[in-house]
């Protein structure tokens, strides 16, 4: 039945779908950090589906949360990706944590070469910001992931990268965790 509709009218059944959801949750009236996670992934997934991204953007953190604290990390790396793959619902700075958490789970799962362009991404959008947290951490991810394909220069000059950016913006944290990446490779 549902391979035989168009788009257009999956589309409006995912998103009437996910305002019952909402209204029968009285989720409008609550934080997303007060459902479930499970009613928060299922209205983000037909908000999502429903071409309503910037209303579904309400509920992916929570999300995601349930997701991978129920260890069901294709479904997080899934919800993740679906969010990233709706054209302009995130841009610039604002795309590069939802793409070190889709990279995280795919490291869980094993799957080192498509998280390489997830964090190839998630450097080159973080470069072009102005903030150089994010530049860092992004480069640490980045660093993790040469250093699992055994491209151990690169993880080296990536993680030396990242240990100058934490000293230069005093994150101490950030340079413990990239120096003790640096020693491991």
């Amino acid at each position: 039945l549902y391979a035989g509709l168009s788009e257009i009218h999956r589309e409006s059944y995912h998103a009437a779908i996910a305002e019952a959801l909402e209204t029968r949750a009285g989720a409008a009236s609550k934080g997303p950090g007060d459902l479930d996670g499970a009613l928060c992934v299922d209205v983000a997934e037909h908000l999502l589906k429903g071409g309503e991204g910037r209303r579904a953007l309400r509920y992916v953190d929570a999300a995601l949360t349930h997701l991978e604290r129920s260890y069901l990390n294709g479904a997080a790396a899934r919800l993740a990706g679906r969010v990233l793959g709706v054209p302009g619902l995130l841009a610039g700075a604002a795309r590069v944590p939802m793409l070190l958490r889709r990279a995280a789970r795919l490291e869980t799962l094993g799957s080192v070469a498509e998280e390489r362009g997830v964090v190839d991404e998630a450097c080159r959008v973080a470069d072009l910001s102005a903030d150089p947290a994010l530049r860092a951490r992004a480069k640490r991810a980045h660093a993790w992931n040469l250093s699992r394909m055994f491209e151990l220069p690169a993880a080296e000059q990536a993680f030396t990268e990242a240990v100058a950016i934490a000293r230069e913006t005093d994150d101490l944290a950030g340079e413990e965790a990239a120096t003790r990446g640096l020693a491991g490779v």
